[in-house]
């Protein structure tokens, strides 16, 4: 079992802005929040935080995935990849369920802090912890409280056939136009369009600002590794950051 404290923080701690407590612990990628939801009119809504931002002003904006019903009515909730990214103002975070950096967030810890925020966790589903006993979650392979399940480089024997190590994986390669039907030529086009203008795009508010950095950072990141990548291999990475029309 993992433990629940060091000797400076819990591994798992909660702050509530009803407290009237100042919060104790900076967020994290990885931490939960709940907050005031202004796209939904300011309704609550349950997230994990991705990666902290500026907001321009000489403050922080939290990028967060938001958490969302599966269906209208559902009792299970999911992070629907197309709708689930979202920027929160510190100001408007209710709860703020953070954990220790310097302790490994095991299974166990990931567990408590979605409990703490209301929520049971599954592997790719969610549900709350009132319908608990109304609904079945998915269980990821050897999903359970027996962390010595994996081995040691935290690969559950079940899945090491099926992951692979990213410098063994597909490198990057540019569309093949004779194999491409004419309207995802099309589509293909449109996209590399979209990846040339990017960089001319000037955000008209903070939360423009906030997003546009985050995905130049993310761009920065792995279009530093695809380049070494390419290089390793005598590829050319250069249509991976300005691709040309097909």
């Amino acid at each position: 079992m993992a433990s629940l404290t060091t000797t400076t923080r819990p591994a798992i701690h909660q702050w509530n802005a009803s407290s009237n407590t100042t919060r104790p612990y900076n967020f994290s990628p990885g931490d939960l929040i709940a907050f005031r939801d202004m796209v939904n009119y300011g309704n609550p809504s349950v997230a994990e935080v991705v990666d902290i931002g500026a907001n321009g002003r000489g403050g922080i904006q939290i990028m967060v995935h938001k958490l969302e019903r599966e269906m209208l009515g559902s009792k299970i909730w999911k992070f629907n990849p197309l709708t689930c990214n979202a920027i929160v103002q510190p100001s408007h975070v209710m709860r703020h369920v953070s954990h220790d950096p310097d302790l490994k967030l095991t299974k166990e810890n990931v567990r408590l802090g979605w409990r703490q925020i209301g929520f049971v966790v599954g592997c790719e589903k969610y549900c709350l912890l009132q319908h608990e006993n109304e609904v079945t979650l998915d269980l990821a392979p050897g999903d359970s409280d027996d962390e010595e399940e994996e081995d040691v480089d935290g690969i559950h024997p079940e899945m090491a056939d099926f992951i692979v190590p990213d410098e063994e994986g597909e490198a990057f390669s540019k569309p093949d136009p004779k194999n491409l039907t004419e309207e995802q030529r099309k589509w293909v086009n449109e996209t590399h369009a979209a990846v040339r203008e990017w960089d001319n795009w000037t955000p008209a508010d903070d939360s423009q600002a906030a997003i546009k950095g985050f995905v130049d950072n993310m761009a920065a990141k792995y279009g530093h590794m695809e380049d070494e990548r390419q290089f390793t291999e005598g590829g050319d990475s250069s249509s991976l950051h300005k691709p040309p029309s097909i």
